[in-house]
Order: C-alpha cells, then sequence, then structure tokens
C-alpha cells in the first residue's frame, strides 16, 4: 500500500506543479480570485503530497500486476477529485458538476456544460492544463500498464526503447519518465509557436496547443464562424491532432531514424492512410453537393478537418454552423476506432482492428485450405492466439460497454440516436458526438445521472475496461 501512496504522491506534486502555472496565468489576467485558490491549493497540495512521498520513498516496493492496476485506477480518481475543487471554488459549481467538468477535462474528453460565456480565460486555461496533464497520463500509464503487461493485445515489441525499469529508487524510471515528457512538451512547443506564426494570439496559441496535443475538444475561443477564422492556423491544427493521435514509440523511430522499427509499426501507417482516404472521399462529398454557406476551398477544409478531428478523437467541428461535415454514421465508426496506441486518442485503437482483419483473414485461409500452415496463426502460435482473445475480447466488452450506456441515456430521457451518439462520444472522448446530438434546455443543465453516467464512462474507456475488469476478478496475478 506504500507504493501505492507514494505514486499517487507522485502525482498529486505534478498536479500541484500545474496549479501553479494556472496560478501565473490567473495573475496575468487579473483574476484575483482564481490567483488565491490557485496557489493556496498548489501549496497546500504539493507540501502534503511531498511529505507523504518522503514518508513512503523508503517502503516503496515493486507492485505486481494486479496492484498496479490498482495504483492506476486509483491515481485518475484522486486527480479527478482533486482537479474538481477550483471548478467548485472559482466558478461556484454543484459537486456533481464540478466532478464532471474535471473527469471531462481530465480524460481529454473536452465537454463542458458551462456556458462559455461563464468561463474566465484563467478557467479556460485550467481546463487545457489539466486535458494536457491528463494526456501525459495516459501516455505514462500506456507505457507502465498497458502495454507492458499487453493489456487488451496492447503492441510492446518497442516498448524497450522507452521503457527501461520499473524497480524502486532506479535512476532509470526518471529516464523513462523524460523520454515521454520531453517528446509530449516538445510537439505542445512547436504547436503553440506554429499558430503564433499564423497570427493567433500568444496566450491563445499555448492554450489551444495544450488542447490539441492532447486530443482534447475544449476550444478556449469561440468565433463565431469556422473554429479559429483562420485557414492557416487550422491547416496547422490538422496536422498535430494527426501527431497527438499516433504512437510516440513512431514518433521515437522516426527522430531516431530507425526506418526498420518505423516500418515495423504498421499502425501508424495504415492510420495515417487511412485519414488520407476517409479525407479524400470527404473533400470528393463535399465538391458533387457543394453548400451555399461555403466557398468550394472552405468546403474542402470543413472535410478535411472534422475527418481528422473524428479519428483523433479530438472532437472539435471546423464550424459549427455547417455541423459535422461527414455523415453520422461514418462519424460513430470512425470514432469507435479512435487513434493509435501509446497515444492521447480514445477509441479501441487501430492496432486492434488490423489485428482483428488479420485474424479474419487467416481463419478464412485456414477454411478455404484446411491443411495449411500460416506463421502467426491462432492455430500455430500460442502468442498469437493469447493475443486474439486479448484483442476479441476487448471489442467485446466495448461494444456492450456502449450499448449498455445508449440503453442508460434513453432511460434518462434522451432520444436513441442522441443516446448512441453520448455513448460513443464518451467512450472514445470524442467531444462533439456529444456536444452536437445532445443540447439540453436552455438556461438548464443535464440531469445530474447524465452528467454521472457520461463521466463515469469516459473514466473507464480511458483507463481500459479490462484494467477495471482484472481488479475485480479472482486471479492470482
Amino acid at each position: 500500500m506504500a507504493s501505492i501512496i507514494a505514486l499517487i504522491s507522485a502525482v498529486v506534486v505534478f498536479f500541484a506543479a500545474t496549479l501553479f502555472i494556472a496560478a501565473g496565468v490567473a495573475f496575468a489576467y487579473s483574476d484575483m480570485q482564481a490567483l488565491e485558490t490557485f496557489l493556496f491549493l498548489s501549496f497546500l497540495l504539493g507540501f502534503l503530497a511531498s511529505l507523504t512521498m518522503i514518508t513512503t520513498a523508503n517502503r516503496f516496493q515493486k507492485l505486481n500486476r494486479l496492484w498496479v492496476f490498482y495504483a492506476s485506477i486509483l491515481m485518475w480518481i484522486t486527480l479527478a477529485i482533486l482537479s474538481s475543487i477550483p471548478f467548485i471554488i472559482i466558478e461556484k459549481l454543484g459537486i456533481i458538476h464540478a466532478f464532471f467538468e474535471a473527469i471531462s477535462a481530465i480524460v481529454t474528453l473536452g465537454v463542458s456544460f458551462t456556458p462559455r460565456v461563464d468561463i474566465s480565460s484563467s478557467m479556460a486555461f485550467y481546463r487545457g492544463i489539466l486535458a494536457w496533464q491528463g494526456g501525459l497520463l495516459t501516455l505514462l500509464l500506456c507505457v507502465y500498464v498497458l502495454g507492458r503487461y499487453q493489456v487488451g493485445g496492447v503492441p510492446n515489441q518497442q516498448l524497450r526503447h522507452i521503457l527501461h525499469s520499473s524497480k524502486s529508487g532506479d535512476p532509470r524510471l526518471r529516464r523513462t519518465f523524460f523520454e515521454v515528457f520531453i517528446p509530449y512538451f516538445a510537439l505542445t512547443a512547436m504547436c503553440a509557436a506554429a499558430l503564433a506564426i499564423t497570427s493567433v494570439g500568444p496566450a491563445d496559441a499555448i492554450n489551444i496547443a495544450i488542447n490539441i496535443i492532447s486530443t482534447n475538444g475544449f476550444m478556449p475561443i469561440e468565433t463565431g464562424a469556422s473554429v479559429l477564422n483562420n485557414s492557416f492556423a487550422e491547416i496547422i491544427l490538422i496536422i498535430f491532432m494527426i501527431l497527438g493521435s499516433t504512437s510516440i514509440l513512431w514518433h521515437r523511430s522516426l527522430i531516431d531514424r530507425n526506418w526498420q522499427n518505423t516500418r515495423e509499426q504498421r499502425e501508424a501507417s495504415t492510420y495515417i492512410l487511412a485519414i488520407l482516404f476517409i479525407s479524400i472521399a470527404a473533400i470528393i462529398n463535399s465538391l458533387i453537393f457543394p453548400s451555399e454557406l461555403f466557398s468550394p476551398f472552405q468546403g474542402v477544409l470543413n472535410s478535411v478537418f472534422d475527418v481528422v478531428s473524428i479519428m483523433s478523437t479530438t472532437g472539435i467541428t471546423h464550424d459549427a454552423r455547417a455541423g459535422i461535415a461527414i455523415p453520422i454514421q461514418l462519424t460513430l465508426a470512425l470514432a469507435v476506432v479512435g487513434g493509435c496506441s501509446y497515444s492521447t486518442s480514445g477509441g479501441i485503437k487501430v492496432f486492434r482492428i488490423n489485428a482483428m482483419f488479420r485474424h479474419s483473414a487467416n481463419e478464412i485461409r485456414k477454411l478455404v485450405y484446411p491443411h495449411i500452415v500460416i506463421a502467426k496463426s491462432v492455430h500455430e502460435d500460442k502468442n498469437e492466439l493469447a493475443l486474439a482473445k486479448a484483442i476479441w475480447s476487448a471489442l467485446f466488452i466495448a461494444v456492450i460497454t456502449i450499448m449498455l450506456a445508449a440503453l442508460i441515456f434513453s432511460f434518462l430521457g434522451v432520444n436513441l440516436s442522441s443516446s448512441l451518439s453520448m455513448a460513443v462520444g464518451a467512450f472514445s472522448s470524442t467531444a462533439n458526438l456529444i456536444t452536437t446530438t445532445y443540447i439540453p434546455p436552455v438556461g438548464e443543465l443535464p440531469s445530474n445521472a447524465i452528467m454521472i453516467t457520461l463521466a463515469i464512462l469516459s473514466l473507464l474507456a480511458r483507463v481500459e475496461l479490462l484494467v477495471v475488469l482484472a481488479m475485480f476478478s479472482k486471479i492470482k496475478w
């Protein structure tokens, strides 16, 4: 237990540091209430968490698989509870509403039921920095938990390049952290700089960048037109949404110019080719059936932006006046698939789709040629059989979870089509599947039951449902 407390304390220390940054932003905007709240919480939580880390450091022991799963879930829950406090103090939200806003930010969903006019610049930045921290925690848990134990069949062939150690006191732990943190921070800085070059204000550029790199659907500004009303800046967003939803292992191979490892990671190439082909289809559709509201160029940009936004599970609609520029059936399918493993995107991930197609093709060949020997077939390779079971189990659990969530939303008074969109949106952390299909009455909030269901579903999907199920299983890890 001391080891889990130490890990949770480390997350709280990092959260306290981000609160200090948020306090600096509040000071820049002369938001005294936010400044006092952020500073007080930063020093209080930082002091208590640091003291706890020092106390438990000498009792840290290597965790087995089950306790690693417990630790990962408790870290998310702790972060969700603590991050909801500023929403209660500063925005005067109720406990359920504040908890939903916090969960929505840290799991990079990006849905907010607080009217945009009531969100101060300080709290807009706070939402973004929560999403950025949640994205970093997602990447670290992918490395230390999902990939390390191949949860749901997560590939780990290239994981050795960044995962150096899991032992207490080993300096290589810090090396692993920085090999995730530095590229993540660098991508954020590059995105902010690129946006600033395209005439986006420096403060807005930073806030938008931390949301885009974490594939979060919250945009801190509203233009009344397209998302930034700046075509060059929106093209920058497309590029960085793709980068944010591709694997950090693939990024590492590109940076190291290790072309063999790059070729071996077929998930990224499959994902980018899928974006290309679906974008071309969307462009052709926009040219054949042009909108009277937009020029041909704007229609093309709408289509490409929305395809990338959905496939990366960022969930930002390019132009709210036009709505999502691709059919809802395709939107739901793309959001369920999501982006790549070892990224901040949601969904069941492209690698599972690749594997399922491969397994299905091998099974068909086996039926046609019963005596054929197929390399890496579930019939010939025990590891491949275990991988297939893990991947198909993950898909089955995802489908069942989405269906159950849709039924719950229906029982709560939401029509069936909107219920399905909300379930898929929460599961895949795709904001505009919720915001464009479910609009509460003017001046009213969704019911507490709806907000709790959205929060729980999005949190379960973020930590991987198989990890949660493993906690309650009787398997002796």
